[in-house]
């Protein structure tokens, strides 16, 4: 959360509010994708049968994982153009 509290947002207190203030920051595209994974990851804590353990494995791999990379990459271009002295608004710029 500290990319968040960098830019003054303090008060982002759960994954679905960061997740928001991610998407509205440019960090994260489609939304409801990404509310949708933490809702599988959240529906894993009392997962006790492997079929939808696996349904989940699957959906991470065919939805989530690109995206994931996608976020890295900002967050790593986002934290280089820090070092850099880079403007606020250019940090967190969406290069795809």
């Amino acid at each position: 959360m500290a990319v968040f509290e960098d830019e003054g947002l303090i008060g982002l207190n759960s994954p679905k509010t960061v997740l928001r203030e991610a998407f509205e920051m440019g960090l994260i595209q489609d939304d409801e994708l990404w509310l949708t994974m933490l809702s599988d990851r959240n529906s894993t804590a009392h997962i006790y049968n492997e079929q939808p353990a696996i349904e989940i494995c699957r959906n991470i791999k065919r939805d989530m994982q690109v995206h994931l990379w996608i976020c890295l990459r900002q967050l790593k271009q986002g934290w280089t153009r820090l070092e850099f002295g880079a403007k606020k608004e250019e940090k967190y710029s969406m290069v795809l």
